[in-house]
């Protein structure tokens, strides 16, 4: 049997409908037991808000850590008027001579790509 494109759209508003449908009455059925049970539901809430703070709390920290760790692999080169973005963090003797061949007036392109960051 074939299906038209407006048996389609209404399958699949049918199918959002006993969805939606289904959801109101797991709502319904958690509100009841909520409402019977007024001790436990208190627990759980108190748990799920402190689990959520955490988990708000770490994923602020680790996206702020990426930011930072991203920004340490960029460098601005104003010969060419670019963002230039290396593989890797420059470790410490790579960051003196990095300094050093840029006081010489080398082109920061030019530098990461002899030392094979780019």
């Amino acid at each position: 049997m074939e299906f038209t494109f407006k048996d389609r759209l209404y399958q699949m508003k049918w199918r959002a409908q006993a969805k939606v449908k289904r959801a109101g009455e797991g709502l319904k059925k958690g509100v009841t037991w909520c409402v019977d049970n007024p001790e436990k539901a208190g627990a759980i809430g108190t748990f799920g808000m402190a689990a959520l703070a955490g988990t708000t709390k770490f994923i602020k920290h680790v996206s702020k850590q990426h930011a930072e760790a991203e920004r340490m692999k960029r460098y601005y080169d104003p010969k060419t008027f670019n963002w230039v973005t290396c593989r890797r963090e420059l470790t410490s003797k790579e960051k003196v001579e990095f300094s050093r061949r840029r006081e010489n007036g080398e082109s920061v392109t030019r530098i990461l790509e002899s030392m094979g960051l780019l």
